[in-house]
């Protein structure tokens, strides 16, 4: 996994308010669709994209989660709903004036984290960096509209993308990354982050977010072994494609 000095608790249940060290004071904004989005340009889908597309047929959500932040705050920011099948459970909430963290957890322990952050992000490993490859693997459901009268249908079109750890780097003793097969996460991003990433130092709720408002991730993380059973993976992944803005919003 990303932290290898965390223990598998601090990996999944960081406390996300830790990193937030600057507060912007915004309340949050109106989340209507926009109805001019920056225009699209299609690319070219994998194979293992049609594969993926194939398997999630298979997949049931049979249950909804709605974001929370709205409600408890009282202000006006847009509501976020998934859905999500048998096998899986809400774990931890958590609402504060600052933000909101949801976990979901699989019968065998794999999770999925909701977290909204309001304040900047700073903070990192000052020893450590990781290499990560972006990757496109199944369509999302989000569409990015208005959030404080701000139009950020710029951001693009969307995706469920695999975040794969493909090197490490001793920041104290090295001055080149070790290649390695590393672990596989999985995260709703905007298109436009496909590539690699050679500056991840922080955990992947801080490092793969995207800026709504505030800064908004939803990703997926394998258990205890820190692999996907090929049943998790796409449960995992229909989770993250159904992520949308709620209705009425």
């Amino acid at each position: 996994m990303l932290q290898k000095s965390l223990t598998t608790t601090e990996k999944y249940n960081i406390d996300f308010l830790s990193q937030c060290l600057v507060a912007t004071g915004q309340d949050g904004g109106y989340g209507i669709p926009s109805g001019n989005h920056t225009e699209i340009v299609e690319r070219e889908v994998t194979e293992e994209e049609k594969q993926v597309k194939e398997q999630l047929k298979n997949v049931q959500l049979n249950h909804s989660y709605t974001t929370r932040f709205q409600d408890i705050n009282m202000v006006t920011y847009p509501q976020f709903t998934f859905g999500y099948p048998d096998g899986w459970t809400i774990t931890q909430e958590e609402v504060t004036p600052y933000g909101e963290s949801v976990t979901l957890t699989s019968d065998s322990g794999s999770q999925i984290q909701y977290s909204h952050i309001m304040n900047e992000i700073r903070g990192g490993s000052a020893v450590w960096m990781a290499r990560v490859e972006v990757t496109p693997i199944a369509e999302s459901s989000f569409v990015p509209g208005y959030v404080q009268a701000n139009d950020l249908s710029h951001l693009g079109k969307f995706m469920v993308a695999k975040l794969k750890q493909t090197g490490e780097l001793d920041m104290q003793n090295d001055t080149e990354f070790t290649d390695i097969d590393g672990s596989e996460c999985y995260a709703v991003l905007p298109e436009s982050e496909i590539g690699v990433r050679e500056d991840v130092r922080g955990p992947y709720i801080a490092e793969f977010a995207f800026d709504y408002g505030s800064n908004i991730a939803f990703i997926a993380s394998p258990g205890i072994n820190e692999q996907f059973t090929d049943e998790e993976k796409i449960e995992a992944i229909a989770i993250l494609s159904s992520f949308r803005v709620a209705d009425g919003w």
